[in-house]
């Protein structure tokens, strides 16, 4: 069996990161609709192209949840830059850099980045490394986290209008941070390990 580089790792954990971000984006939907969250993934299915799911999305979500609209359009523009960079991963393909080569010795191996298919001399500014995989899946794991607790908030307030509002809805709520994703992602997790336990804001989807 052929050895599997470190690209190749890093390439398969954006793609696995990438289809959970997809997974929360489903509920989301199906929590704003009071559908089964299977069926929201059958939407989106459905529907071609993000940025047609998002204005769905969008729709909804200034219909259903007003308040969170500003925290959407920011969502929206986030997402956008993690669909770029996986969109590039699936399509891109590899190639040796023998210019910088890993390890720092004459010995070593040639480093492996991603470049454009119709490129096989590119800039290193076009060009993805490991490292910069690494942190696009870092990113897809951080959009992951927030819209799982966005799609708590909105569920709660969709489904119980009238009730106490959801521990956390003040984070989606402006004024949001200047780095959108990760800034986000620590906002949540300070914040959530100061509250006690909810029984009845569970982090399952419906369905």
């Amino acid at each position: 069996m052929a050895e599997v580089s470190e690209l190749d790792k890093a390439c398969i954990d954006v793609l696995r990161d990438y289809s959970l971000v997809e997974r929360r984006l489903a509920w989301l939907l199906a929590a704003l609709l009071e559908i089964k969250s299977d069926d929201g993934a059958r939407i989106l299915e459905i529907v071609r192209g993000n940025d047609t799911r998002y204005k769905l999305i969008g729709e909804f979500v200034r219909t259903k949840a007003p308040d969170f609209a500003p925290f959407w359009r920011q969502m929206r523009r986030a997402l956008k830059v993690v669909d770029e960079g996986r969109n590039k991963v699936a399509h891109w393909h590899a190639i040796a850099d023998h210019g910088e080569i890993a390890g720092g010795s004459a010995t070593s191996t040639p480093a492996l980045k991603l470049v454009p298919p119709t490129d096989v001399f590119v800039d290193n500014d076009i060009a993805l490394s490991v490292e910069d995989i690494s942190e696009l899946s870092r990113a897809c794991r951080h959009a992951t986290r927030v819209l799982m607790f966005f799609f708590l908030t909105v569920r709660w307030e969709v489904q119980n209008p009238d009730a106490e509002k959801y521990l956390l809805r003040d984070i989606f709520l402006e004024p949001f941070p200047d780095q959108f994703l990760g800034d986000m992602f620590q906002r949540i997790a300070e914040a959530h390990a100061r509250l006690p336990e909810a029984p009845h804001q569970s982090a399952e989807a419906g369905g």
